[in-house]
């Protein structure tokens, strides 16, 4: 009976300090739906027929980085499913693209940062005049979970869509959706958007067109240590208990 009462101590202190090194996550999601991604050619001349564009070029990269690691990789074609992660104990930063989804999270569990980015751009020549607009849906998921042993966290994630004339670079149409919360601000909890990004521009016939997209998330937190002292102290109190049970 005393050895049951001696391992299920230790048992106690090991779990509590497991789950308080686990319980501060924070996360930085964010997801664009590529199977609902679309072009759209738009006539601004009555009688005239709406513009169309033919793909004369698609590449993709993805980057994840941590505290301890990082990866790249990248494909001529918007066909490859790209995938990359790095992970370690107190980090993990991922990153996809893929034919239905590009998507970047981070995620931290104790004291480090997570960082991912994915992309994916293209050119394409306009047949006939008028306006070309680029939408996808997209989806953004903050954590800051609230914890004694907290004491610093920031997450951050960026949805960035460019379209542009490539003889005329300042012809252009730009949307950028940021999102960001800070612990020393007093952001807690869980938070979700979601929205469709768009850009549209005018081309003339004839025109080639450039098209970027990229998503990117964010993620650091501090915990606070647990001090040497304090360890050496239960693992002193476990082992007397444990020689008083042997003893009697």
């Amino acid at each position: 009976m005393k050895k049951y009462v001696v391992f299920s101590f230790v048992f106690f202190l090991v779990a509590v300090f497991a789950a308080s090194a686990k319980a501060a996550v924070t996360r930085s999601y964010v997801y664009l739906n590529w199977s609902k991604f679309k072009w759209q050619g738009i006539s601004v001349f009555s009688g005239q027929p709406a513009p169309t564009i033919t793909w004369i070029s698609q590449e993709e990269s993805i980057y994840v980085e941590n505290q301890d690691d990082s990866y790249d990789d990248s494909a001529d074609n918007w066909s490859d499913d790209l995938v990359g992660v790095v992970s370690t104990p107190p980090s993990k930063a991922e990153a996809a693209t893929k034919s239905n989804v590009m998507k970047s999270e981070g995620k931290v569990y104790t004291s480090g940062y997570a960082y991912s980015e994915a992309k994916r751009w293209g050119k394409f020549k306009v047949s006939g005049s008028g306006l070309i607009v680029f939408s996808v849906p997209y989806t953004i998921v903050g954590n800051i979970y609230a914890d004694p042993m907290l004491e610093d966290a920031y997450l951050g994630s960026d949805i960035y869509l460019a379209l542009y004339c490539e003889s005329n670079s300042s012809r252009l149409s730009l949307s950028d959706v940021s999102f960001s919360k800070d612990y020393e601000d007093g952001d807690v909890g869980t938070w979700i958007d979601n929205g469709v990004s768009s850009v549209v521009l005018y081309f003339n016939d004839g025109e080639i067109g450039n098209f970027f997209a990229s998503v990117d998330a964010y993620a650091t937190q501090s915990v606070v240590p647990i001090p040497s002292s304090i360890i050496i102290l239960i693992s002193g109190i476990g082992m007397i208990f444990i020689r008083r049970s042997y003893a009697g």
